[in-house]
């Protein structure tokens, strides 16, 4: 399916990060927050989400790190407000010719 985005959300922990108690809660609750923020134009980007290739709790991320295989290999687990964040290496590639 050309122009899908792939996203890994550790649900669960986003439940307890928004004390929704339901994953059929958090859905219904994102479509009226959405709305929300749009109608009041206030859609913060918030870089915890945006900026990493997965967000969760410590055995989401060693997971997600362990599916992507080699691929993982210089990705970075930061941790913040107790949740991890798999986030690309924090210095540029580097080439030596």
């Amino acid at each position: 399916m050309s122009g899908l985005i792939n996203q890994l959300i550790g649900r669960k922990k986003l439940c307890q990060l928004v004390d929704v108690k339901s994953e059929d809660e958090l859905k219904k609750n994102c479509l009226t927050w959405v709305q929300e923020g749009l109608i009041k134009s206030q859609i913060v980007r918030d870089e915890k989400w945006t900026c990493s290739l997965a967000v969760g709790g410590k055995l989401f991320a060693e997971k997600y790190i362990e599916a992507v295989g080699i691929k993982a290999k210089y990705r970075e687990v930061k941790v913040i407000n107790n949740c991890h964040l798999v986030k690309e290496p924090s210095s540029p590639y580097k080439i030596d010719l």
